[in-house]
């Protein structure tokens, strides 16, 4: 047993969500936030932070994926007014804190606030 109780998941690492497979460069950390700036949201939803992106092209979501590790899943078309699926690009905890502090430079002032709260909401809930 490592002392942590079952809720606490800071700093945690679930074996079911895929690591990243190459190492971002600066160009790769940019083109991320500005995805993120587009496409992104952040939350606390229950016990750790979330990021998600969500596309319709499964392709932008799978670099991702390689660059930075998490989930992959979609949505069906009924949920989507245009129709299709919808792919989703989901990191949590250690990762989505690591992701939201290496594109941090590159944010509007808007997206830092928004990534701020999230953050601290982990600290000092």
């Amino acid at each position: 047993m490592d002392g942590r109780s079952k809720g606490n998941t800071l700093g945690q690492s679930f074996n079911k969500t895929p690591k990243a497979t190459c190492r971002p460069g600066p160009l790769d950390i940019a083109w991320a936030a500005g995805l993120f700036e587009g496409e992104g949201t952040c939350a606390f939803p229950k016990t750790s932070q979330l990021v998600c992106i969500s596309q319709k092209e499964v392709d932008i979501l799978l670099q991702l994926q390689r660059l930075f590790g998490g989930q992959l899943s979609h949505s069906d078309g009924s949920l989507n007014a245009l129709g299709g699926s919808i792919f989703h690009w989901k990191l949590y905890g250690a990762r989505a804190r690591g992701f939201l502090m290496t594109i941090y430079k590159f944010m509007s002032p808007k997206r830092k606030l928004q990534i701020q709260k999230v953050l601290k909401k982990g600290i000092f809930s």
